[in-house]
């Protein structure tokens, strides 16, 4: 019996750590979060009331998320976005910082990159 618990024991760590999302899928998900949260947040930001408030069409449109695991739980990387006001698009970089606890993650973006 003691030996089934600690064959269960040292798999166990394994099958939980092969549950985790591959970085691919990760940068993915980020991806799809940050185009929900802007389009849930858009009448809600600076921008996007403030353009519209004088007629402006104005967008952000995420076109990619790349990401390099650091350690443990944390990813480092870089998001490109594209913002379009009133048909001036910009492509902008901004350094991005995700925590991934292999269930559920969060992100930050920081500064812009020039």
């Amino acid at each position: 019996m003691t030996k089934k618990y600690l064959l269960a024991l040292i798999v166990l760590p394994f099958i939980l750590a092969s549950c985790r999302m591959s970085t691919e899928a990760l940068e993915e998900a980020v991806k799809k979060n940050m185009e929900e949260t802007i389009g849930q947040n858009r009448s809600n930001n600076a921008l996007g009331t403030l353009w519209e408030d004088i007629g402006v069409d104005s967008s952000i449109k995420v076109k990619s998320v790349e990401l390099v695991h650091q350690q443990g739980n944390n990813y480092s990387g870089i998001v490109t976005v594209d913002t379009n006001i009133g048909g001036y698009i910009t492509e902008e970089k901004y350094t991005l910082n995700v925590v991934y606890d292999g269930f559920k993650f969060v992100w930050q973006i920081n500064n812009i990159i020039y």
